[in-house]
C-alpha cells in the first residue's frame, strides 16, 4: 500500500470518527494535539465576535493563564493589528 493511499484511508476514517463530535470537542482535540505533538506550551483557538473582539473558544492546557490575559481584536483598533486580527479581516484563515 502506498503512503498516499494510507493517508487517504486515514483521512476517511478520521472524517467518520469526528462526525459525532461537536465543534468544541473537535477544536479541543486539535489544540491538545498541537501541544502534545508539536511540543508547544500552549494552543488557543479564538472565536470572532460581532463587536470586533476575539474570544478564546478553546485552549490547551486549560489551566494556562496566558489566554485570559491577552486582548485580541479583529477590527481596526491597535489590538486588531496582530496576526489574528489581520487573518480574520483579510479572510486568510
Amino acid at each position: 500500500m502506498t503512503a498516499n493511499k494510507i493517508l487517504n484511508s486515514l483521512y476517511k476514517v478520521t472524517k467518520q470518527v469526528i462526525k459525532g463530535l461537536t465543534l468544541k470537542e473537535r477544536t479541543e482535540a486539535v489544540a491538545k494535539l498541537c501541544v502534545e505533538e508539536l511540543n508547544l506550551k500552549l494552543c488557543w483557538i479564538g472565536k470572532k465576535q460581532k463587536d470586533g473582539s476575539v474570544s478564546v473558544f478553546v485552549q490547551y492546557p486549560p489551566e494556562h493563564p496566558h489566554p485570559g490575559k491577552i486582548k485580541v481584536r479583529w477590527d481596526e483598533s491597535e489590538y486588531g493589528s496582530g496576526p489574528t486580527g489581520k487573518a480574520i479581516r483579510f479572510k486568510t484563515y
